[in-house]
């Protein structure tokens, strides 16, 4: 049951709760990728991708790498998205090697009130269940004999709900290269030793690495000419992002974690953007520098 706390504050019943209560969006990644960048530059482009993001908004976009679902393919992201991760910020040091090392507090609410969820991790072989499922539905809203006894704007809507739904489905790793490679350590493992050290081995099977991440996602769609996100806002400058989702520091961004000490002292001697972070009505936003995550 919600409880009351001595401040008249409702809150929940945090003694049953297991997940994180933030979401982080991380961004920088083509800023890691730039070996030649010195230190200084960089900490200014992210100090820079910072006031950007909060002038501007989150970005909606396809991703760089395409993310499809399938032995062939059958489950592609072709829609604008953003993704955020569940994943401690303590915990994060590989994420963010992968995705930048400037990260976007949000309280869960901020992404389901615009059409966020988790996405659902799949086997990518047909001879699991759920996938199974999922493309023998895919079969039957492409086959003729189906699509015909329908109306053609009833099947359009009815292939776009499908593959808005589809863009929350994700692989749980990585594909192995079709050259010949080392099993996994797992299986070595379970495979090396005497009979008797083999009958006791256990054997966890393969990484699942994006399963890890513990991914959200924000899916963009049009209906009816309009977007969802509501508060979504088309790109017109030709340029990267899709759409430009919008938020509001102390009321939907929570925290900011940036790189390193040099990115900080640019944040915290910038009394515009320091403005920006702060609400006379409501806490701050925290800012926080990533080497100091690990001491606290």
């Amino acid at each position: 049951m919600p409880r009351h706390s001595q401040h008249g504050v409702l809150t929940g019943p945090d003694d049953l709760r297991c997940h994180r209560r933030q979401l982080f969006h991380w961004l920088g990644r083509d800023l890691e990728q730039d070996v030649r960048k010195s230190a200084a530059d960089r900490a200014e482009q992210y100090y820079q991708r910072l006031k950007n993001s909060l002038a501007d908004g989150l970005w909606l976009k396809q991703p760089d790498t395409p993310d499809d679902l399938g032995q062939n393919s059958e489950f592609q992201v072709t829609r604008p998205i953003c993704c955020f991760t569940e994943t401690s910020v303590s915990e994060i040091a590989k994420h963010t090697r992968a995705y930048g090392r400037l990260g976007l507090g949000f309280p869960r609410r901020f992404v389901l009130t615009n059409g966020g969820a988790p996405v659902q991790y799949c086997s990518e072989t047909s001879s699991h269940p759920m996938f199974a499922a999922w493309l023998q539905l895919r079969k039957l809203l492409h086959n003729p004999a189906v699509s015909g006894s329908l109306e053609p704007a009833k099947l359009q809507q009815m292939q776009d709900e499908f593959d808005y739904v589809a863009h929350f489905l994700k692989r749980m790793k990585q594909r192995r290269k079709k050259t010949r490679s080392r099993p996994p350590v797992n299986a070595r493992a379970a495979g090396t030793g005497s009979p008797a050290q083999r009958r006791h081995a256990r054997n966890f099977g393969d990484t699942l690495p994006f399963m890890e991440e513990r991914e959200w996602r924000i899916v963009l769609r049009e209906k009816n000419n309009r977007p969802l996100p509501r508060k979504a806002v088309r790109n017109l400058s030709g340029n990267q992002p899709d759409w430009f989702l919008p938020y509001t520091p102390c009321v939907d961004l929570f925290t900011v974690v940036v790189p390193d000490h040099r990115t900080l002292d640019l944040v915290l001697g910038c009394s515009e953007l320091m403005q920006k972070l702060r609400s006379p009505t409501r806490p701050p936003v925290m800012v926080l520098a990533l080497p100091d995550i690990g001491t606290l």
